[in-house]
């Protein structure tokens, strides 16, 4: 879908709708939408947008691209786009102050941050959608910033946490139980949802609807799933082995029917995605070996793995699409880099409905 963007990329992410797309080279934050066929600048590059907290781990999209939020694994930065009400322009500004922390999670409309330290878990809300000023760039537009007191505070250690889409629902693993808070947006409290869920947890994940949540503990341990049923949170599907370390990675899709798991350091993953629902189980699909990337759609439908150490550090990507609830044997469609040491399929990145995919690319000594 249009030229080639050039250039080293080492993180890419696309807005929720599919419309924008974002990168990082390690100096600059950069960002184009769709136009004539063309990948055109969507808003200027953020230079030294990483100064003190490069690098950067995770880049989150809000659905129409209008929003971002950049984090790393020991801090937490807020970046926002401000929409001009002309035509002159955008820029991004900074809402709110970095969080040092050593444990983070976003939520995908960048509306709810998580942070973790060695005594809490604290968890902020953006307060209401940015204003918008009405004078032209480079006047910096009004904006509404982060509080600087959490919405909740939990006295625990986490091991780690994450955030549903909506940012309403947060799941916190600890070296003894799991458990979901979740926000009412009637009463505008944050409250436990359900028991405790006992067991030591090292990796929590939840889907991206909130209404699973699965975790992992470490080497030999299984991959645990739950959903909340009348008030209590019961297994969802029974325990998978896996390939689990410490440093996990889980991708549940928006219902949680689907779920990839890569263990990090190692070449191996594997995707699950529940066919039978008879029988109730997560089918393991595919078990990919040597390589290093994947991603899922949040419908379920897509899902695209990459190697980018193919072919003399080429790079491969590949796609499959889940039709009639089955995935095909062989890839739908394979992209390969156009030289040697170009490391096509570096990092991954796809559309909630899984019709746009971004790939990139990071050339050797780049």
């Amino acid at each position: 879908l249009g030229s080639d963007i050039p250039g080293p990329v080492s993180l890419v992410a696309i807005s929720g709708d599919g419309t924008k797309i974002f990168s990082e080279d390690t100096l600059d934050l950069r960002s184009y939408e769709l136009y004539n066929g063309n990948w055109v600048m969507y808003v200027q590059n953020f230079e030294g947008a990483f100064s003190g907290i490069y690098p950067i781990d995770k880049i989150v999209a809000s659905t129409d691209g209008t929003t971002l939020a950049l984090s790393k694994p020991d801090d937490n930065r807020i970046v926002r786009i401000q929409t001009l009400a002309t035509n002159s322009g955008y820029r991004f500004t900074q809402s709110g102050s970095s969080i040092t922390a050593n444990g983070q999670a976003i939520s995908n409309n960048s509306d709810t941050k998580v942070v973790t330290d060695s005594t809490s878990i604290k968890i902020y809300q953006f307060p209401t959608l940015h204003a918008t000023n009405t004078s032209t760039w480079p006047n910096t537009p009004a904006t509404v910033t982060w509080p600087a007191t959490p919405a909740l505070t939990i006295n625990d250690v986490a091991t780690s946490v994450d955030v549903s889409t909506d940012g309403l629902r947060v799941v916190v693993g600890t070296a003894s139980k799991m458990f979901v808070v979740s926000y009412d947006t009637n009463t505008s409290t944050w409250a436990q949802l359900g028991p405790d869920i006992s067991g030591a947890t090292q990796v929590v994940a939840i889907s991206k609807d909130g209404t699973k949540v699965m975790s992992t503990n470490g080497p030999g341990s299984q991959l645990k799933s739950y959903e909340y049923v009348g008030g209590s949170w019961v297994t969802y599907l029974p325990d998978l082995a896996v390939n689990a370390t410490s440093d996990d990675r889980i991708i549940a899709s928006t219902n949680g029917e689907i779920i990839a798991f890569t263990s990090h350091g190692q070449t191996s993953h594997q995707v699950y995605h529940r066919e039978n629902v008879n029988s109730y189980q997560l089918n393991l699909v595919n078990s990919y070996s040597g390589k290093s990337e994947q991603a899922i759609s949040g419908n379920a439908l897509v899902k695209v793995i990459g190697d980018p150490s193919y072919l003399g550090y080429t790079g491969l990507v590949e796609i499959y699409e889940n039709v009639g609830g089955a995935w095909p044997p062989t890839p739908d469609a394979t992209f390969q880099g156009g030289s040697s040491n170009e490391n096509f399929g570096f990092n991954l990145a796809v559309s909630e409905d899984g019709t746009r995919i971004v790939v990139a690319s990071y050339a050797s000594g780049g």
